[in-house]
Protein backbone atom coordinates (compact mmCIF):
# COMPACT_ATOMS: atom_id res chain seq x y z
CA UNK A 1 0.00 0.00 0.00
CA UNK A 2 1.21 3.45 -0.86
CA UNK A 3 0.38 6.30 1.49
CA UNK A 4 -1.00 9.34 -0.32
CA UNK A 5 -0.58 12.66 1.47
CA UNK A 6 -2.06 15.57 -0.43
CA UNK A 7 -3.87 18.85 -0.16
CA UNK A 8 -6.38 20.03 -2.74
CA UNK A 9 -7.34 23.61 -3.45
CA UNK A 10 -10.03 25.32 -5.50
CA UNK A 11 -9.00 28.40 -7.44
CA UNK A 12 -10.26 30.80 -10.08
CA UNK A 13 -9.48 30.34 -13.78
CA UNK A 14 -7.24 33.40 -13.67
CA UNK A 15 -5.36 32.09 -10.63
CA UNK A 16 -5.00 28.70 -12.35
CA UNK A 17 -3.20 30.35 -15.27
CA UNK A 18 -0.97 32.27 -12.87
CA UNK A 19 -0.18 29.11 -10.87
CA UNK A 20 0.69 27.20 -14.06
CA UNK A 21 3.20 29.92 -15.01
CA UNK A 22 4.63 30.44 -11.53
CA UNK A 23 5.18 26.72 -10.89
CA UNK A 24 6.35 26.01 -14.47
CA UNK A 25 3.81 23.22 -14.87
CA UNK A 26 4.37 20.87 -17.81
CA UNK A 27 2.25 20.11 -20.85
CA UNK A 28 -1.28 18.85 -20.28
CA UNK A 29 -2.01 15.12 -20.06
CA UNK A 30 -5.62 14.02 -20.56
CA UNK A 31 -7.31 11.57 -18.20
CA UNK A 32 -10.67 9.82 -18.23
CA UNK A 33 -11.60 8.05 -14.99
CA UNK A 34 -14.65 5.90 -14.31
CA UNK A 35 -15.64 5.41 -10.67
CA UNK A 36 -17.34 2.18 -9.60
CA UNK A 37 -19.57 1.21 -6.70
CA UNK A 38 -22.47 -1.07 -5.87
CA UNK A 39 -26.07 0.14 -6.38
CA UNK A 40 -26.36 0.69 -2.60
CA UNK A 41 -22.98 2.49 -2.42
CA UNK A 42 -21.08 0.07 -0.19
CA UNK A 43 -17.76 1.66 -1.18
CA UNK A 44 -18.93 5.23 -0.59
CA UNK A 45 -20.21 4.37 2.89
CA UNK A 46 -16.83 2.77 3.69
CA UNK A 47 -15.01 5.88 2.35
CA UNK A 48 -13.36 3.79 -0.38
CA UNK A 49 -13.00 4.84 -4.02
CA UNK A 50 -12.47 2.44 -6.92
CA UNK A 51 -11.64 3.89 -10.31
CA UNK A 52 -10.41 2.87 -13.73
CA UNK A 53 -8.31 5.63 -15.32
CA UNK A 54 -7.28 5.87 -18.94
CA UNK A 55 -4.35 8.04 -19.97
CA UNK A 56 -3.58 7.61 -23.63
CA UNK A 57 -3.36 3.86 -24.26
CA UNK A 58 -2.62 2.99 -20.65
CA UNK A 59 -5.30 1.94 -18.14
CA UNK A 60 -4.79 1.83 -14.38
CA UNK A 61 -7.17 0.68 -11.67
CA UNK A 62 -6.86 2.36 -8.30
CA UNK A 63 -8.40 1.85 -4.88
CA UNK A 64 -8.16 4.61 -2.28
CA UNK A 65 -9.38 4.64 1.31
CA UNK A 66 -9.32 7.39 3.91
CA UNK A 67 -6.86 6.84 6.74
CA UNK A 68 -6.92 10.39 8.17
CA UNK A 69 -7.92 13.86 6.95
CA UNK A 70 -4.55 14.27 5.18
CA UNK A 71 -3.67 10.69 4.26
CA UNK A 72 -5.20 7.95 2.15
CA UNK A 73 -4.17 4.39 1.47
CA UNK A 74 -3.72 3.74 -2.24
CA UNK A 75 -3.36 0.55 -4.29
CA UNK A 76 -2.86 0.65 -8.03
CA UNK A 77 -2.29 -1.83 -10.82
CA UNK A 78 -2.30 -1.95 -14.58
CA UNK A 79 -5.56 -2.92 -16.28
CA UNK A 80 -4.26 -3.88 -19.73
CA UNK A 81 -7.68 -4.97 -21.00
CA UNK A 82 -9.09 -1.49 -20.30
CA UNK A 83 -11.60 -2.79 -17.74
CA UNK A 84 -11.55 -3.65 -14.05
CA UNK A 85 -9.35 -6.65 -13.27
CA UNK A 86 -9.67 -6.87 -9.50
CA UNK A 87 -7.50 -9.99 -9.27
CA UNK A 88 -4.52 -7.77 -10.14
CA UNK A 89 -5.02 -5.84 -6.88
CA UNK A 90 -3.92 -7.01 -3.38
CA UNK A 91 -7.50 -7.75 -2.32
CA UNK A 92 -6.61 -9.21 1.10
CA UNK A 93 -4.59 -6.13 2.05
CA UNK A 94 -7.36 -3.82 0.82
CA UNK A 95 -9.92 -5.77 2.88
CA UNK A 96 -7.69 -5.67 5.97
CA UNK A 97 -7.11 -1.91 5.68
CA UNK A 98 -10.52 -0.71 4.52
CA UNK A 99 -12.89 -3.41 5.74
CA UNK A 100 -14.24 -3.82 2.18
CA UNK A 101 -14.11 -7.17 0.37
CA UNK A 102 -13.89 -6.09 -3.28
CA UNK A 103 -13.78 -9.69 -4.46
CA UNK A 104 -17.16 -10.40 -2.86
CA UNK A 105 -18.61 -7.21 -4.37
CA UNK A 106 -17.19 -7.70 -7.88
CA UNK A 107 -20.42 -8.86 -9.53
CA UNK A 108 -22.32 -5.86 -8.14
CA UNK A 109 -19.85 -3.15 -9.15
CA UNK A 110 -21.09 -0.73 -11.80
CA UNK A 111 -19.98 2.68 -13.15
CA UNK A 112 -21.36 5.57 -11.08
CA UNK A 113 -19.79 8.68 -12.65
CA UNK A 114 -16.67 9.75 -14.50
CA UNK A 115 -14.11 12.52 -14.62
CA UNK A 116 -12.56 13.98 -17.73
CA UNK A 117 -9.75 16.44 -17.19
CA UNK A 118 -6.43 17.77 -18.40
CA UNK A 119 -3.58 17.77 -15.87
CA UNK A 120 -0.49 19.93 -15.90
CA UNK A 121 2.06 18.96 -13.29
CA UNK A 122 5.59 19.48 -12.03
CA UNK A 123 7.82 18.04 -9.34
CA UNK A 124 8.92 20.71 -6.87
CA UNK A 125 11.40 20.78 -4.00
CA UNK A 126 10.75 22.60 -0.73
CA UNK A 127 12.39 22.15 2.70
CA UNK A 128 14.05 18.83 1.77
CA UNK A 129 10.73 17.49 0.47
CA UNK A 130 9.57 16.54 -3.00
CA UNK A 131 6.07 17.74 -3.82
CA UNK A 132 4.08 17.10 -6.98
CA UNK A 133 1.92 20.05 -8.01
CA UNK A 134 -0.92 19.10 -10.37
CA UNK A 135 -3.44 21.50 -11.87
CA UNK A 136 -6.61 19.73 -13.07
CA UNK A 137 -9.21 21.31 -15.41
CA UNK A 138 -12.21 19.41 -16.67
CA UNK A 139 -15.53 18.00 -15.55
CA UNK A 140 -17.27 15.45 -13.36
CA UNK A 141 -20.02 13.71 -15.33
CA UNK A 142 -22.93 11.58 -14.07
CA UNK A 143 -25.44 10.93 -16.83
CA UNK A 144 -26.61 14.37 -17.96
CA UNK A 145 -25.31 16.12 -14.85
CA UNK A 146 -21.93 17.88 -14.92
CA UNK A 147 -19.79 19.84 -12.50
CA UNK A 148 -16.54 21.64 -13.28
CA UNK A 149 -13.15 20.53 -12.04
CA UNK A 150 -10.59 23.25 -11.46
CA UNK A 151 -8.24 22.34 -8.65
CA UNK A 152 -4.63 22.35 -7.59
CA UNK A 153 -3.35 19.20 -5.88
CA UNK A 154 -0.15 19.25 -3.87
CA UNK A 155 1.05 15.72 -3.10
CA UNK A 156 3.96 14.90 -0.81
CA UNK A 157 6.18 12.42 -2.67
CA UNK A 158 9.00 12.38 -0.10
CA UNK A 159 9.91 14.31 3.03
CA UNK A 160 7.99 15.49 6.05
CA UNK A 161 4.30 16.47 6.01
CA UNK A 162 5.17 19.85 7.58
CA UNK A 163 7.01 20.72 4.33
CA UNK A 164 3.81 20.08 2.36
CA UNK A 165 1.90 22.35 4.73
CA UNK A 166 4.58 25.03 4.53
CA UNK A 167 4.65 24.98 0.75
CA UNK A 168 0.85 25.09 0.55
CA UNK A 169 0.80 28.03 2.96
CA UNK A 170 3.20 29.92 0.65
CA UNK A 171 0.69 29.63 -2.23
CA UNK A 172 -2.62 30.30 -0.49
CA UNK A 173 -2.51 34.09 -0.32
CA UNK A 174 -0.77 34.96 -3.62
CA UNK A 175 -3.17 32.79 -5.63
CA UNK A 176 -6.31 33.05 -3.44
CA UNK A 177 -6.43 29.27 -2.99
CA UNK A 178 -9.36 27.77 -1.08
CA UNK A 179 -8.89 24.43 0.66
CA UNK A 180 -11.00 21.70 -0.99
CA UNK A 181 -12.09 19.12 1.55
CA UNK A 182 -13.86 16.81 -0.93
CA UNK A 183 -12.14 14.43 -3.33
CA UNK A 184 -13.26 14.09 -6.94
CA UNK A 185 -15.02 10.88 -5.89
CA UNK A 186 -16.95 12.62 -3.12
CA UNK A 187 -17.99 15.38 -5.51
CA UNK A 188 -19.02 12.82 -8.13
CA UNK A 189 -21.37 11.09 -5.71
CA UNK A 190 -23.11 14.41 -5.07
CA UNK A 191 -24.06 14.80 -8.75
Amino acid sequence: MALERELKFRLSARAASEVARALALGAAERFVSIYFDTPDHVLRRARVALRLRRAGRRSLQTVKCDLSPLARGEWQSEAPLGRLELARLPLAEIRETSGVDLGALAARLAPQFQTRFARRSAELHFDDATIEAALDRGALIAGRRRAPILELELELKSGEPCALLGYARSLVEPFALRLALESKAERGYRL
